[in-house]
């Protein structure tokens, strides 16, 4: 059976996450709900969406790059 090709969408998603949880890590977030916490997210929402980041919307991204003062371009960079 031949191994199918994650879309682009997933693997977008999949980076985005891993750049929060990295940005999020070097300012003192270890875990997901420090990250929420910070970022003024409730933290049962940012499960849900850190599962799924395709429910991530612009105001989400503006407030974990506010509240860690990044830019917001950082939360796409490859």
């Amino acid at each position: 059976m031949p191994r199918l090709k994650p879309t682009q969408q997933k693997l977008i998603g999949d980076r985005v996450v891993k750049n929060i949880r990295t940005i999020g890590n070097k300012h003192g977030c270890r875990y997901d709900k420090d990250i929420a916490k910070r970022s003024c997210i409730p933290p049962p929402t940012f499960y849900k969406k850190m599962r799924e980041p395709c429910l991530l919307r612009l105001d989400d991204f503006i407030h974990i790059s506010e509240s860690f003062g990044v830019p917001l371009a950082q939360i796409f960079e490859e």
